[in-house]
Formats: C-alpha cells, sequence, structure tokens
C-alpha cells in the first residue's frame, strides 16, 4: 500500500515529554507580570485560532462534501436518464475543487482527529493505485454493491478496503478529470470503456465509474463529518452529526473527555493541553511545520528528486518510495495549488483568520510583533515568499505532473526555488515556537 509518507505523527510522541519543553518559563524571567501578561495573549490566541480558523474550515469542508454528494448523484440520475449536459459534468467538477481547496487549507492542523482517527490516510491517500482501481472496480464484489443499496454500498466501500488511494478524494479525481481538464460527458453516456492502459478487461464503462465515484463521495462525506464533528462538537450541523451516528464513528479520541477543539480551548485544565506555551507550539510544530516538511521535501521534492535523478540509495531503498509518480492531484492538474492551499493554511494559522489581508489582533503574528520578536519580520517574509513562489509555479505553461514527466527545466527550476523556501519557512517556523516556549 502506498501512503503519504510525512504526517501529524508527532504529537502523540510530544505528548509524553510535554511540560519539560513547554510549560516553564525561562530561567532568566524574573518579570512575573510581564510572563502573565503574554500568558493571557496567548490564551486570546488559541481562542481565535480554535474558532476563527479551524472550526469554520472543517464546517466548510464538510459543507462541500455534502455538496459533492448530491452533485454527483444529479450526475447519476442524468446519466440514467440519458439527459446528462457538460453543465452538469462541469458544476460537479467545480464542487470537488471546491471541497478540495477546503481539505488542503486544513492541513496545518493534521494533528489529532485527522491523524489519530485514520481520518487522514482513509480520504487522502495517494498516489492512486490505477491496477487496485481497476481490480475494485471490476470485481463482482462492487458491482452487487452498487446495484443494491447506495447506504450499503458506501460502507462496504469504505470498510472493505480501508486506506486505499481509490478512496477519498483522488479516487474521485480520477473519474472526473482527465490530463486537467473536466471530463467529457459523452464518456459517461455512450457506454464506452475506460481506455486507461491498467484496465484490460473491457467491463468498465464511464457510466459505471461515475457510481463508483457516488459511493466514495458518500463515504467522503461521512469522513469530512467526522472530522467537523470531533473538532467541533455538538455545534456540528446535525445532518452531520447524523451521518457520524448513523456510520458509528468514535468522535472523541481516546482518553479525552471533550471533544479535541474544547479540550485545546481547556488549555491549563486538560491534561493533553498543560500550558497556552505548549498549545501554542503544537499548532506550530505539529501542524504548520510538519506541512511545510511534508509539501517541500515529499509532495514536491520526492518527484523533483527522482526527475533529476538526485534521490539517494537510502530513499530510493525505502518500500515506500515511489518516485516520479508521487504526485498529488495529476488528473487534475491541481498539484501547485494543492501545496499553494497547504501554505495557506499556514497563513491562516499564523494571521487568526481566513484569507485575512492581515493579521487579526489576537494571533500569532500580532503577538510576535508585540512583542519585538526578533525574526517577526523574517518569518512574515518567508511566509510570503514561499507562497508567491508557488504562485509562480500555478502561473507556469505546464502542470507540475508535466514538469517532471517531461524534466522540463524551467519548471524544474521553479519547482526548487518554491521547495527552497518552504524549507526555510520550515526552519522560522521552529524558531518561533521555540521562543514562544521559552518566553
Amino acid at each position: 500500500m502506498i501512503r503519504k509518507m510525512i504526517k501529524a505523527g508527532v504529537f502523540m510522541v510530544v505528548l509524553a515529554v510535554t511540560p519539560l519543553c513547554f510549560t516553564a518559563c525561562s530561567d532568566d524571567d524574573d518579570d512575573d507580570a510581564t510572563y502573565n501578561e503574554r500568558t493571557e495573549k496567548l490564551y486570546d490566541i488559541i481562542d481565535v485560532y480554535i474558532n476563527n480558523v479551524v472550526y469554520p474550515t472543517y464546517t466548510n469542508l464538510a459543507n462541500a462534501t455534502t455538496s459533492l454528494y448530491e452533485a454527483l448523484e444529479e450526475v447519476q440520475e442524468g446519466i440514467d436518464a440519458g439527459t446528462l449536459t457538460q453543465s452538469q459534468l462541469d458544476d460537479a467538477c467545480e464542487i470537488f475543487l471546491e471541497a478540495r481547496a477546503y481539505w488542503e487549507k486544513s492541513e496545518a492542523w493534521l494533528y489529532g482527529p485527522a491523524d489519530v482517527l485514520g481520518i487522514d490516510p482513509h480520504i487522502d491517500t495517494w498516489p492512486l493505485d490505477r491496477d487496485d482501481l481497476a481490480e475494485i472496480l471490476e470485481s463482482d464484489e462492487l458491482r452487487a454493491e452498487l446495484e443494491g443499496d447506495i447506504e450499503d454500498a458506501i460502507v462496504w466501500i469504505s470498510e472493505e478496503n480501508g486506506e486505499v488511494s481509490h478512496l477519498g478524494f483522488h479516487g474521485i479525481e480520477f473519474v472526473l478529470f482527465r490530463d486537467g481538464d473536466n471530463r467529457d460527458a459523452s464518456s459517461l453516456l455512450d457506454g464506452s470503456y475506460e481506455t486507461d492502459s491498467h484496465f484490460t478487461a473491457n467491463t468498465v464503462t464511464g457510466a459505471y465509474e461515475l457510481s463508483f465515484a457516488v459511493a466514495v463521495a458518500g463515504d467522503l462525506r461521512d469522513w469530512t463529518s467526522l472530522l467537523e464533528y470531533a473538532w467541533v462538537g455538538t455545534g456540528t450541523a446535525s445532518s452531520h452529526i447524523a451521518r457520524c451516528t448513523k456510520r458509528g464513528f468514535q468522535v472523541k479520541l481516546d482518553g479525552y473527555d471533550n471533544f479535541y477543539g474544547a479540550e485545546i480551548l481547556n488549555t491549563g485544565s486538560s491534561e493533553f493541553f498543560a500550558t497556552p506555551r505548549y498549545t501554542i507550539a503544537t499548532m506550530l510544530v505539529d501542524g504548520c511545520s510538519n506541512i511545510c516538511a511534508e509539501v517541500a521535501d515529499q509532495k514536491m521534492g520526492q518527484p523533483y528528486r527522482a526527475a533529476a535523478d538526485i534521490a539517494t540509495s537510502e530513499e530510493t531503498s525505502d518500500e515506500e518510495y515511489v518516485g516520479k509518480d508521487y504526485i498529488e492531484s495529476p488528473y487534475s492538474h491541481m498539484s501547485f495549488t494543492d501545496f499553494y492551499d497547504n501554505i495557506t493554511s499556514i497563513k491562516n494559522a499564523l494571521y487568526g483568520n481566513i484569507g485575512g489581508s492581515s493579521p487579526s489582533s489576537n494571533s500569532i503574528l500580532s503577538y510576535l510583533k508585540s512583542e519585538n520578536y526578533d525574526l517577526y519580520e523574517e518569518l512574515l517574509d518567508e511566509l510570503n515568499d514561499a507562497l508567491e513562489d508557488l504562485q509562480t509555479c500555478i502561473n507556469y505553461t505546464y502542470a507540475f505532473v508535466e514538469i517532471i514527466n517531461n524534466n522540463d527545466a524551467t519548471g524544474m527550476s521553479y519547482v526548487k526555488e518554491a521547495m527552497e523556501e518552504i524549507t526555510e519557512l520550515d526552519e522560522v517556523l521552529n524558531e518561533a515556537a521555540d521562543w514562544i516556549s521559552k518566553n
């Protein structure tokens, strides 16, 4: 099984060593008033981060995946009636990309439920294994399920396949997009067979693929509802709670009395979040730094090193090494947008708002500025530079998958520059976390 290689696995390890790293103020800090004032500011930052950034992002994600499921149901109805239009299919593709963006803009806080409950690998494992996809689509078991009740099909697909690449976003992406374009609606109506080289039995039509995508989208809707519920708790939309109840999902982490967001908001009284300094460090290290490392070293780095023929023998000998094919979102050609949205999630976490032109007053960046943190300007510059370099990649003539497959010199140079900038951002994030934990 091919899995994403870096995820928020640091968090549970750090918990075991918590207070030594993050609870005590510096030995040199004898100004209790200043220390307490800073502490109160950190509590305000946590409140804004949870309520103004994390909660609305996950709510938007769950709403968008619900809309995606409904849009794909309408596409299927159009296929069955022979009335499907390209406009209907295009609308479904647009909703998919909207849902995808909300997910990618949440990856700066993949610690907690996304990691511990296995939500991340269940809905976002890649690259897509087309041999596995062909095998399941050509199986009698799947056909029997899809010809029955859709609720049963959703559960069967979810439980019989576990953490595989054809679940979640990437199985749906393959059905809806090809070579960077929305799929041609006629290919879902004319009864033609899948032409991808991994499909050899000539039993899988476009219409059948779409019925598979509907079931996968239903499962994606349910798991993103779980992600929202596990963080937000009883403030979650009742329809999303109902999906979690129907699926019998675990909604609180083992050992936790509260939903995850409430546990963080309860910092200081929580055994898992002992001090606000520890909580902020978790945001910066297990959240922001972790996605920086994944984007630079793996999402971009692994295929880049393979294409440039500079991968080390240690890397290539790893059983999970993929190389040039380790590309996220290759069918929609949205890889660079995925990466940009990942860094945007860091920006939102640092700004304490979503899509704001400036940091909120109770944000990590505003706090660092008010405390005259030496590297404040550098952190802001590295964040902006990383986003600008990724925008350059987005604006380039060729998509990431095309750059890698063709070893396009100009494109490769843009990728290298963006990777280096993201790595520098990662370093400054860790330095900021260290400063906050000690001051």
